[in-house]
């Protein structure tokens, strides 16, 4: 069966989502599986749609300091269990006592991450650093997209000249 614009971009656009995705899961930004999973792919006759949750676009290269999302703390806090990362001996700065609730010591912790998310941005983005989960795939799609149609349109154009040959001939 001949390629179609949409059996290309379908095929495209999944390849794409799964290698992001896979991206994702190596790198170990992929603490819950929300942002992973928020990733659709949408399919006209035509066109594509590869979108994700608001976060997606920080993987690469971070958050910059602004305003903080609602319910950032928690969201903070649901993110440090998920990646599992050990809060127990986190002590608030000033705080002369270390007898603390575990849910009081998470709530301090989360705290001084979305602070400092809020005030300076994320680690990644301070460092200038850069994770590539999405970039390279992006542009190796569509290098495999605009080769496939226009091949596919080569094809087109040569079948017409083809026929319209054999017409005069």
């Amino acid at each position: 069966m001949a390629d179609t614009v949409r059996s290309i971009l379908v095929e495209e656009l999944g390849r794409l989502k799964s290698s992001i995705q896979e991206r994702m899961a190596s790198e170990k930004v992929n603490a819950s599986g929300g942002t992973s999973a928020s990733l659709k792919v949408t399919i006209s006759e035509d066109t594509g749609v590869l979108t994700g949750s608001k976060t997606f676009l920080w993987l690469e290269r971070g958050r910059g300091p602004g305003k903080d999302p609602k319910n950032f703390q928690s969201i903070i806090s649901k993110w440090i269990k998920d990646k599992g990362i050990d809060y127990s001996s986190y002590i608030p700065k000033g705080r002369k006592s270390t007898s603390m609730s575990d849910e009081a010591r998470l709530n301090a912790f989360s705290g001084a991450i979305a602070w400092s998310i809020i005030k300076k941005g994320t680690m990644l983005h301070r460092t200038h650093a850069r994770r590539d989960i999405y970039d390279t795939a992006i542009n190796d799609t569509l290098a495999r997209v605009n080769a496939r149609i226009g091949n596919m349109l080569g094809n087109a154009v040569d079948l017409i000249h083809t026929q319209a040959f054999s017409i005069k001939g």
